[in-house]
């Protein structure tokens, strides 16, 4: 097998891509942001900010990213070698295809544009993305009609949150009837990527369709929960694919449009299904089921594993994996993380402090804080649920306490996540044994010597970023191994450890020095969950 691979990343606020070898080796990445290289829609940070909690993004905007990205690649690349193409998108997201847009997708004409040619072809120009939070409504009605959060959570992997996809179309088809009824076909933002790649319209895959909150979690073969698409909407079944599909499974060859106008090979290059970022990363990481953790330290904090077995809990949620087909992705998420540890870093200060000065502070405070432990949301917090409060500080005998120096504050924020994540994780009863830490906070190595002391593994920073386009970069390659040869569809692991040459003990090329986790420290730790665990209770709001 020879060739290129090409795994997309949409986030919020960029269309990423990286081009892989037959080696599963990265040779060229490139990343195209909204707000700078589009600016003519007139996103801050990729979105549009609306009443109570609105956030959207236009669907014109990611048809013409695609194209700009091929332009790129087409003076840097030969795209006739490209053999395969999978993404990674936001999860949650969808998008509103007009009656009659499939039409428009099948019959592109390579001498024009394609977002030119489709600005007819979504009812609703706005995609609801993830960040929205004004379906509070939709969700309440939702869980009510199918028996309460738990058993939604039983049958669905999660409860059903403001910016899952069944409150969202619950929310569309409520407040604008209209629209709804002009629509032909609902894609996840991932699925509708895909369709613009193949020129039909491409199934969501089992991780992604996990954050729908109507598909059932451990089906098999996959299939979407009845009564929810029922009760999200009329006539939802309708407009949605029969059901979604295994994440390694080609949907077809790429588009004669992006053939003909960018000098892809219509015979040669298979289409597979786009995933969520979180699934993705998964991939990218390459974790194994009942051996890793990873914990992602950026804009909002997540932590997550692969298991074998789960039982949801209403509180987390659980994707399905895109790597092997009955294995399960619990994940926890906290929307307070670099942002509120920038805040804690310049309290008390009248000028920025710089990020050696936290650092400072990490280093000259001892672990477990001398009993201290803090909380800090500076907006509303997924886990627990809980309001946004100023930072506050308790002793291990859970009494507020006040004029806290700097230094103290800094350990106590950090420390008190770090908690958090052990404990969320393991109310999972997940087991693993190494940790992999990505994000921007994990450049700092004092915050990585907390967490391998407080989750009492050893911990390994992640040396490329862009997991979740690497990880649709690696499915897509296994997806291509799966269409030669349908009879054996070969372990993921396997298979990428094959490609890259790596032994029996080298588990990744993609990681950094290890931090492993000081006994003492740990023993410390030990006292503190039980009050962190109290006092996180203290907080949450129902």
């Amino acid at each position: 097998m020879s060739g290129y691979a090409l795994g997309f990343d949409l986030s919020t606020q960029s269309l990423s891509v990286i081009v892989m070898d037959s080696d599963c080796e990265v040779v060229l990445e490139y990343s195209l942001n909204f707000d700078r290289d589009l600016p003519h829609y007139q996103t801050k940070g990729g979105a549009h900010a609306g009443e109570n909690g609105r956030f959207t993004s236009p669907a014109l905007m990611f048809v013409e990213a695609l194209e700009k990205v091929f332009e790129h690649l087409k003076e840097r690349i030969p795209l006739d070698q490209v053999r395969c193409i999978s993404g990674s998108a936001q999860q949650h997201g969808s998008m509103y295809w007009r009656r009659g847009a499939v039409e428009l997708l099948r019959h592109l004409n390579p001498e024009v544009g394609i977002a030119q040619q489709l600005q007819t072809a979504f009812s609703r120009q706005e995609c609801p993305i993830w960040m929205d939070a004004s379906t509070r409504k939709q969700c309440n009605y939702l869980e009510t009609i199918l028996g309460g959060p738990e058993i939604v959570a039983e049958k669905t992997g999660s409860r059903i949150y403001p910016r899952y996809t069944a409150a969202q179309i619950r929310k569309i088809y409520e407040e604008e009837p209209q629209i709804y009824q002009d629509t032909e076909h609902i894609s996840l933002i991932s699925s509708g990527m895909a369709s613009l790649l193949l020129g039909e319209y491409a199934a969501e895959d089992v991780a992604d369709a996990a954050g729908t909150g109507f598909f059932e979690l451990q089906s098999d073969p996959p299939k979407w929960w009845d009564l929810a698409v029922e009760h999200t909407a009329p006539l939802l079944k309708d407009k949605l694919v029969s059901e979604p599909v295994y994440s390694y499974c080609p949907l077809g060859k790429i588009h004669t449009y992006f053939a003909e106008r960018f000098g892809l090979d219509r015979k040669h290059c298979f289409i597979f299904p786009w995933s969520g970022d979180n699934p993705n990363s998964a991939a990218g990481l390459l974790l194994q089921a009942e051996r890793d953790l990873a914990v992602s330290l950026g804009t909002s904090d997540t932590a997550f594993a692969i298991t074998k077995q789960i039982k949801p809990r209403i509180e987390a949620h659980v994707y399905r994996s895109p790597m092997k087909p009955l294995e399960f992705i619990p994940l926890v998420c906290y929307s307070n993380g670099s942002l509120t540890r920038e805040a804690i870093k310049d309290m008390d200060s009248m000028e920025p402090r710089t990020w050696e000065s936290f650092t400072n502070s990490l280093l000259q405070t001892p672990p477990g804080n001398n009993g201290i432990l803090g909380f800090y949301y500076r907006v509303p917090e997924i886990l627990p649920s809980a309001k946004p409060c100023t930072p506050t500080f308790f002793n291990m005998d859970m009494k507020l306490v006040e004029n806290i120096d700097y230094n103290t504050k800094v350990r106590a924020i950090v420390e008190s996540r770090c908690l958090a994540i052990k404990i969320h994780m393991d109310r999972f009863q997940v087991k693993y044994d190494r940790v992999w830490a990505t994000g921007g906070a994990s450049e700092n190595e004092e915050i990585l010597q907390i967490l391998a002391d407080v989750l009492q593994a050893p911990v390994h920073r992640v040396l490329y970023y862009n997991s979740a386009s690497l990880g649709a970069a690696y499915r897509a390659w296994h997806g291509k191994a799966y269409a030669d040869n349908p009879s054996n569809l070969e372990d993921f692991h396997d298979f990428i450890r094959s490609k890259q040459q790596l032994s029996p003990s080298n588990i990744s090329k993609n990681r950094k020095l290890v931090w492993q986790p000081n006994p003492e420290a740990s023993r410390v730790y030990l006292k503190m969950f039980p009050i962190y665990e109290d006092l996180e209770k203290s907080f949450e709001t129902h």
